[in-house]
């Protein structure tokens, strides 16, 4: 699924990164942006994208998806986000 909705992603002229918590590479280069958001990792859904502007330095979470959809309805759930933060 995340190939698919990395494809969309790219599409839309943003960035996609898939965060393994397998991989302590990635996991420990996005882990403060992730609990943030998710301090427990309890309500940690599958699959989960969070829209982040400036992952690398001072973040800011602007939204999120979650659970499994169909392209179309990702599309439109990340259209939405982008149009709530035109600074994009």
């Amino acid at each position: 699924m995340a190939a698919f909705d990395a494809s969309t992603a790219r599409s839309m002229g943003l960035s996609f990164v898939d965060v393994d918590m397998k991989s302590p590479e990635v996991y420990g280069r996005y882990r403060k942006i992730l609990l943030q958001q998710y301090p427990l990792k309890r309500e940690l859904g599958l699959p989960t994208y969070l829209l982040v502007d400036n992952p690398e330095a001072v973040f800011a979470i602007l939204g999120e998806i979650s659970g499994g959809m169909p392209e179309p309805a990702f599309r439109d759930k990340l259209n939405r986000l982008l149009e709530q933060n035109p600074a994009l």
